[in-house]
């Protein structure tokens, strides 16, 4: 009773949710007489579960780091990390795993490692990820290092360098933000890869439909004669229909080399799925930047790999710099300031976020975009990425729902009865038959009428994307659009991979959550103009949190490689 009365404690007087509560209510239920410190423990697993973590460190000062946002009262939050902290060897067997290293699979709910506590499925996917890793950095050293000469002479060092490692290389990171030349690197080690044997097989995989479709159509610019290309986003190319299949043994993929594009967004267990389906004697190379926003899901791999890699030669990494396609070197500076913590430069740009002014500014900038008497589809799709809306957050009275709204409401209002309305979308689930993927960006083009309701359509409403072929266009009748939401505003997570020419990026309050890292995103989709709305408060606050991820990936490398 005892126990029970302080997780209810702790779930009215801490900063934390209903559903961490019910969790260790759950295992009072079998488990009465669980310590107080099994308790805290227990708690803040799953507090740290939710925020994406793959583990919880029970050391002072990675719970520290951890509880640094939480708002509850400091006399309790000081007395939950000193519970967690000594909760190693008070934790019940009869559910905890302590040697799970040694084991072939972890039959028990939780795993304790070095100190870490895991749910047993961040266990497994961990365990997989580690014992991959080491079996492709343990290939012997490839033979396909010839470079023939003068064929990268247009690169520029850090990029030739990109090209010398990968082919020397069984796995390959390269990391760098937005226009330096990651996938064009990539596309030249392709080119270096084929010369010894022209009929190799290559895969190019993206975590979103959207991340895909653009690796693909950078590697249309290139000609790759008798090469057998398979592109598509990682579900489809590892077959997964459903989180059970991450943890399968899958059949090893059918190629030579697998280029996977925007690898920040990859979550622990498909990162586990990619790593146990690289057949052997094939190259994996990595692209991505590990300063972006980390994954919705679990974990954060790309990131950890890009940490081990910084400090060890085993694992070959290649940070590209010179950004080839920002056209404003202050751009460059503010990104490099957000990533340092920095604020001057930022607080400089900030404009204040209130509705009077923000609103009529939106409605102005959508006006001139989507007006209802343009309906050449080239001109509008082009003017729909001419410039972006970006929220931090999703609800709240400047979270991209809200903004939508307002946006789509004036704009309906102002479209004479019986004139075509045209409407930014974005796709939010993926349709293979109709070749549409999540984060697809396109247009709807619909009459209005005297009542709109969103998901019925007339017979002549439809949408227009981007075809793969330069300047081509796809109709598709609007009836037959699987799941999709206005694209005036997007957040900043769904915005990762793409740029805009111009980028007006909103903050709102409770976008401290998400840390630094949220600001470095929404800034580097600007080439060349960035509006930033925000109060200093917020900013300041967001520019202090750490938000990385807690797991055993770097720690593990160290030891084991």
């Amino acid at each position: 009773m005892e126990r029970i009365k302080y997780v209810d404690q702790l779930a009215i007087k801490g900063d934390f949710e209903e559903i961490d509560s019910h969790f260790v209510h759950r295992i009072l239920a079998y488990i009465p007489e669980l310590s107080k410190e099994a308790v805290a423990a227990f708690f803040l697993l799953m507090a740290s579960y939710r925020q994406g973590h793959l583990c919880l460190p029970l050391e002072k000062s990675s719970l520290e780091t951890f509880l640094q946002s939480n708002s509850a009262d400091q006399d309790l939050i000081k007395e939950i990390l000193h519970l967690a902290s000594t909760s190693k060897t008070v934790l019940p067997s009869e559910i905890v795993e302590t040697s799970p290293e040694s084991q072939e699979f972890v039959f028990k709910p939780f795993a304790l490692f070095d100190g870490c506590l895991y749910f047993q499925r961040n266990w497994v996917y961990e365990d997989k990820i580690i014992f991959h890793l080491k079996r492709l950095l343990s290939a012997p050293k490839s033979e396909d290092s010839y470079i023939s000469e003068g064929s990268i002479d247009s690169l520029r060092e850090d990029q030739k360098l990109a090209v010398e490692k990968a082919l020397q290389s069984t796995l390959c990171l390269i990391t760098g933000g937005p226009g330096t030349g990651k996938t064009y690197t990539a596309a030249h080690i392709v080119k270096q890869f084929l010369q010894s044997k022209s009929d190799r097989a290559i895969i190019l995989a993206a975590p979103t439909g959207k991340a895909a479709m653009r690796l693909e159509s950078s590697f249309s610019l290139h000609e790759f004669p008798k090469a057998a290309f398979l592109s598509g986003t990682l579900h489809n190319v590892l077959q997964i229909k459903s989180w059970k299949d991450l943890s399968k043994d899958g059949v090893p993929l059918v190629a030579d080399m697998v280029i996977v594009d925007e690898c920040s967004m990859i979550d622990a267990g498909m990162f586990s799925c990619l790593l146990s389906r690289i057949p052997e004697g094939a190259k994996l190379i990595l692209l991505g930047d590990d300063s972006q926003l980390a994954p919705v899901e679990t974990g954060a791999v790309f990131a950890d790999l890009v940490q081990y890699a910084s400090s060890n030669s085993g694992l070959a990494f290649v940070k590209l710099i010179n950004p080839a396609r920002f056209e404003k070197q202050e751009l460059i500076h503010l990104s490099e300031e957000i990533k340092a913590g920095k604020s001057e430069l930022l607080v400089k740009l900030l404009k204040p976020l209130e509705e009077e002014t923000l609103l009529p500014f939106l409605y102005q900038k959508m006006e001139k975009t989507f007006s209802f008497e343009e309906l050449d589809p080239h001109h509008l799709l082009h003017a729909m990425d001419a410039y972006k809306v970006l929220s931090c957050m999703r609800k709240g009275p400047f979270g991209v729902d809200n903004l939508n709204y307002k946006m789509a409401s004036h704009y309906f209002s102002r479209v004479p009865l019986g004139q075509y309305c045209v409407i930014p979308i974005l796709i939010t689930r993926t349709d293979y038959e109709l070749d549409l993927f999540n984060g697809e960006t396109g247009l709807l083009i619909r009459k209005k009428q005297t009542v709109m309701h969103e998901g019925l359509f007339d017979s002549e409403d439809y949408a227009v994307f981007r075809g793969k072929e330069k300047d081509k266009l796809r109709t598709i009748q609007a009836s037959l659009l699987p799941s999709f939401e206005y694209g005036y505003c997007i957040s900043v997570h769904k915005s990762q991979g793409s740029e805009y020419e111009e980028a007006i990026v909103i903050v709102p309050k409770g976008s401290e959550a998400f840390g630094k890292e949220v600001l470095y995103t929404g800034v580097t989709r600007a080439r060349k103009k960035l509006e930033i709305y925000g109060d200093k408060e917020t900013v300041l606050e967001i520019l202090r949190r750490d938000t990385r991820k807690f797991s055993g990936i770097v720690k593990r490398l160290y030891r084991s490689i």
